[in-house]
């Protein structure tokens, strides 16, 4: 059966707009599922610092006419190393995502520890995308030498986060103590544009995606050129590496392990790997993770 040229023009234009539709209700679906997911309620993360009987700070630092906010948390006594432990989270993601360490005794012990919302997300210029991984390291950096000058640091990032902390240990080589990479997104050969990055982009599905979702595909659309501008920096990471990465992580593929093993080469690296995990390796792994760091504040 043979349509006219009109009527194949308005299946044409009926079949976008139902493509459309699914996509919107996609989001809706999302967005109420998005906040418990993501984050911490904030009962719950008041609760969990009073039970331990920790008081966090919440500042910010300023970077270029933006806002870089974090929490920190230590002891009343003073920091036996002088050391930071940074924790940069994924995309989307905020502070709150290291909840269970901004509270751990064992670590608090031996270290003051700070967790920042990167630039475009929670306190620090929220819904303002900030693609540039220079932009979203020396935020970072330039905050931590201003609230913690000559003090050393164990970087955390995951995901999203771990590009921006490579960048921080490629920038501040003096500060940087160790560098931990968790299921991180550095090999650009990697980043994929998916069809909904760029449908995202729509206005119509801008009106309705969440604030930190349309914040995350902008990032996630110039990831790859930004992994690329820094591929040459590698070798300017001298400090320890840690790598924890699972091999069923269908997010961030287990190749990146090769890319850090070939680019990182004047870092000695110790792999955390495991056949079985996934993507989210700080919830569903936190103990190994713990176990981790406090292997790496010990020496």
């Amino acid at each position: 059966m043979k349509y006219p040229i009109s009527k194949i023009k308005r299946l044409k234009a009926f079949g976008k707009l139902g493509l459309a539709f699914k996509i919107i209700i996609a989001s809706k679906l999302i967005a109420c599922s998005y906040t418990s997911v993501i984050h911490n309620n904030p009962d719950t993360i008041k609760e969990a610092f009073e039970k331990k009987n920790i008081s966090p700070i919440y500042e910010k630092c300023n970077y270029n006419q933006k806002k870089i906010a974090y929490t920190e948390t230590s002891q009343s006594s003073p920091n036996p190393k002088n050391s930071i432990l940074v924790f940069i989270h994924g995309s989307p993601g905020s502070w709150d995502n290291f909840l269970f360490f901004l509270k751990n005794a064992e670590l608090l012990k031996q270290t003051t520890i700070m967790s920042f919302d990167r630039l475009g997300y929670g306190r620090s210029n929220p819904g303002e995308p900030e693609v540039s991984l220079h932009n979203q390291a020396h935020a970072i950096g330039e905050c931590l030498n201003i609230k913690h000058p000559n003090s050393q640091w164990v970087i955390v990032g995951h995901s999203y986060g771990g590009p921006v902390a490579s960048k921080l240990a490629m920038d501040f080589q003096q500060e940087t103590k160790h560098l931990v990479l968790v299921a991180a997104s550095i090999d650009p050969k990697q980043e994929k544009k998916e069809w909904f990055n760029y449908v995202a982009e729509w206005w119509l599905i801008q009106l309705i995606l969440p604030q930190e979702l349309s914040t995350s595909n902008a990032e996630i659309l110039q990831l790859k050129n930004e992994l690329e501008n820094i591929q040459s920096d590698w070798k300017k990471i001298k400090s320890p590496t840690t790598i924890l990465h699972g091999e069923n992580d269908t997010l961030v593929p287990f190749a990146n392990v090769k890319f850090a093993k070939e680019h990182l080469v004047n870092s000695k690296i110790e792999y955390i790997l495991n056949p079985e995990w996934d993507h989210f390796i700080p919830w569903n792994q936190k103990e190994v993770l713990l176990i981790a760091l406090n292997k790496i504040l010990q020496k």
